[in-house]
């Protein structure tokens, strides 16, 4: 598994440069402490691209870790906009597959040509 520390991630802009050498940024959600509610922890969503798709991780720190990873078969343009889709909805490790399951269909129908929008 690859390190997800942010100096490991460059700006890379280059239309020649391959989807395999390009990075993502990992996207980073933190919660505080609430005293009766939970306790202060950090999600960090990242993706790695591959061959004929991407790998999406979730790695929750804090009380209560857990790492998750699915493989979608996107291209890792599309597999980053689910991955921030992901972060904005502050989707935990306990319903991630589902939520990705739900999308995949419709960004697998839009990125080989159907159409698709908004849920």
């Amino acid at each position: 598994m690859k390190s997800h520390r942010p100096e490991d991630y460059g700006n890379h802009s280059s239309k020649e440069e391959s989807f395999m050498e390009r990075t993502y940024t990992p996207l980073i959600r933190q919660f505080s402490s609430i005293k009766g509610y939970q306790a202060a922890y950090t999600l960090v969503y990242a993706l790695d691209a591959s061959e004929g798709g991407c790998h999406l991780t979730l790695d929750r720190k804090g009380e209560r870790e857990q790492q998750v990873s699915e493989f979608v078969p996107l291209h890792p343009e599309a597999g980053y906009r689910l991955l921030q889709y992901l972060c904005e909805n502050a989707v935990q490790p306990e319903i991630w597959g589902d939520v990705i399951a739900d999308w995949l269909p419709v960004l697998e129908a839009e990125q080989n040509g159907g159409a698709a929008g908004a849920r």
